[in-house]
């Protein structure tokens, strides 16, 4: 695909470029992704942002800032893209710091208002690192609904991070959002457990 990208006279094509960084480092193959956005003459925000996120899905949280900074000094706009590929390395990386300065720095210094998933970003990082009472207040301040997926990850922490009174709150919020599958089920009855409700463990488990 890259060779007839070549052979047609795509290769000075951002969105066509910005694609193949992408298809190189969801292939593992970071080098030829660096290769591609280093040669390429006409860069865009599509561009650093594919760059961006591919460093930050492989675990390289400070190569996508200091991409984030080369980006805006050349003049680009981030958008919700940028910043939702930001987070997400910062919270494989547990940064949790930079995460809340990146979060809040968003709508105050770019204009970029935050979505849903960057406030399940946030919660995932602050999960993560074992922040759940701060995980849960910013729930309970958001202006958006959150999606299911993200009180799965929130319930999953923790029952990780043994906060066996927050889980129960976030599986009693998690059950009236949708029934539970198997998986949730079993980390809801294991909750119940961990804090001796073997009644409720019985009702889950039924």
């Amino acid at each position: 695909m890259h060779l007839c990208v070549i052979k047609y006279a795509y290769d000075n094509d951002p969105i066509v470029l910005s694609s193949l960084i992408s298809m190189y480092s969801k292939c593992g193959f970071m080098n030829d992704a660096n290769l591609v956005f280093d040669t390429t003459s006409r860069k865009d925000t599509v561009s650093w942002n594919a760059m961006i996120v591919a460093n930050a899905y492989h675990g390289s949280a400070m190569k996508s800032l200091k991409l984030f900074f080369s980006m805006t000094k050349f003049g680009f706009k981030p958008n919700h893209l940028t910043f939702s590929g930001l987070l997400t390395g910062f919270a494989h990386s547990g940064m949790v710091h930079e995460s809340w300065k990146l979060f809040n720095s968003m709508e105050k210094d770019w204009n970029v208002k935050p979505t849903t998933e960057h406030y399940a970003i946030m919660i995932d990082v602050l999960g993560r690192t074992g922040m759940l009472a701060e995980a849960y207040e910013l729930v309970k301040q958001l202006p958006v609904e959150l999606p299911v997926y993200t009180w799965e990850t929130l319930l999953s922490c923790c029952r990780v991070h043994e906060n066996f009174e927050l889980g129960e709150v976030v599986a009693l919020k998690l059950s009236g959002t949708r029934p539970l599958d198997v998986g949730m089920g079993v980390l809801q009855s294991n909750i119940y457990a961990a804090r001796g409700m073997w009644k409720d463990v019985a009702l889950e488990r039924c």
